[in-house]
């Protein structure tokens, strides 16, 4: 079972990168980056596993244009994106 993570929208992993609760509109408006990062999915392991999934599936996470929250508009395929997180991330 594999679960497919958008890093953006999945969990902030601290509290200094997160934009807003996920109570807020703002979690769901296009083109706009609300806070994710690889440090909330490594945090958020456990439960995924819990549902009984055996892999993930992470959109790109490397530097990206800053308007873009998926991952797919990717400009230095080297290096993390830095809202998202770091390299021993």
């Amino acid at each position: 079972v594999i679960y497919s993570i958008i890093i953006d929208r999945f969990h902030p992993g601290n509290s200094e990168m997160m934009v807003t609760s996920y109570t807020s509109d703002q979690w769901f408006r296009p083109a706009q980056r609300c806070g994710g990062n690889i440090r909330g999915v490594i945090q958020q392991l456990t439960y995924i596993k819990e549902l009984g999934c055996t892999s993930i599936f992470l959109n790109p996470f490397l530097k990206n244009n800053p308007e873009s929250y998926h991952g797919y508009a990717i400009e230095d395929f080297i290096s993390p994106d830095p809202d998202w997180g770091k390299t021993d991330e």
